[in-house]
């Protein structure tokens, strides 16, 4: 991919909260030091700007912090917040820039996008089990898992294509956009109780937003919703059983078995806009703005704000572990990761 490609799937990235675009610094081995003295709202840990996504995984309570400029990938314990693995993958990727990762609790695997790689990595062991580039597979820097089905989901340009974790083959292609300079693929989430596959899908120069639905088994995907303005964010509640969709300062909820009928929203001051999270687990969502310095958990069900808490400045990616309790804010003015334990 040339330089503007990757910097329009990096820009992606930023507006939906995982990857933080800035200075690159030291290795991801080096790039934490001891955490700072926990305060009201949490902890912190010191990073270096070279970070530029993460990830909870439930399983082994810990996070995973990918390093831009090494290329490479620290495991911090969320109890000693102290590094505990350093996966390398430069010298397997060559040019190739490193992505967004995610978590399938099922397979207990990470999946890291690389453009032109995928990175399929074991959190037993924390090392790298396969760099997978199969026939037919279009690049990506970031995507999401279907444990139902054992599936990874990558968005390229136009396309979102879906891959077998057990063989690493391309199972599915689906074409759900006309080309980078018509419309984007802003948004990609899974349902992991029913493993259906969700799109969204900025179309003629951001005026209108389509919700697509994957069929899997046809290649096929067909707009569920189609809704005026922009979105910037889309994320799904499985117990819930809600559609959460971001346009403007509104998130809209949409019932994920009647064909995203609409069920309500909730209006969000634009000083506490940013990427979200969603956590089953309590029904709320984490949003941590870009812009406003500030973290606030919102209620589903009421629909209102829970509580607000400060940042040590803007923030450019936010990750939520359900079983510890605690979300994650990466905060690049600071160079730390913020975190709380509710």
């Amino acid at each position: 991919m040339n330089g503007l490609g990757l910097r329009r799937r990096l820009s992606w990235l930023l507006v939906t909260g995982s990857v933080l675009t800035a200075a690159l610094g030291t290795s991801a081995g080096a790039a934490l030091a001891a955490p700072q003295a926990p305060q009201a709202s949490g902890g912190t840990i010191k990073i270096c700007k070279c970070i530029v996504s993460m990830t909870a995984d439930p399983a082994t309570n810990t996070l995973w912090l990918v390093n831009g400029k090494a290329k490479s990938i620290s495991v911090v314990s969320e109890k000693t917040t102290k590094v505990i693995a350093t996966i390398r993958l430069a010298s397997q990727l060559g040019p190739n820039a490193v992505g967004h990762l995610v978590a399938d609790p099922t397979t207990r695997t990470i999946w890291e996008f690389a453009g032109s790689v995928l990175v399929e990595i074991s959190d037993k062991t924390m090392k790298v089990e396969h760099f997978l580039k199969p026939q037919g597979y279009r690049p990506g820097f970031t995507g999401a898992v279907d444990p139902v089905r054992g599936e990874v989901w990558v968005a390229s340009e136009e396309t979102i294509q879906g891959i077998s974790e057990s063989t690493g083959k391309v199972l599915s292609t689906d074409f759900v956009a006309n080309g980078a300079k018509s419309d984007a693929i802003v948004g990609l989430a899974t349902d992991p109780k029913t493993g259906t596959v969700l799109a969204t899908v900025n179309k003629f120069g951001g005026t209108r937003t389509w919700i697509f639905e994957i069929e899997e088994a046809n290649d096929f995907g067909y707009a569920v919703r189609k809704l005026p303005g922009s979105s910037s964010g889309l994320t799904i509640d499985p117990s819930a059983g809600m559609v959460w969709n971001l346009k403007g300062t509104t998130l809209s909820a949409y019932l994920a078995a009647s064909r995203l009928k609409p069920s309500g929203s909730i209006t969000i001051s634009r000083s506490r806009l940013g990427g979200m999270a969603v956590d089953p687990t309590t029904g709320s969502i984490w949003m941590a703005a870009a812009s406003g310095n500030r973290l606030t958990r919102f209620s589903e069900s009421h629909r209102n704000v829970i509580r607000t808490l400060p940042l040590p400045g803007k923030s450019f990616g936010i990750t939520v572990d359900t079983k510890s309790h605690t979300v994650f804010t990466l905060n690049s003015q600071n160079s730390v990761v913020r975190f709380y334990r509710y």
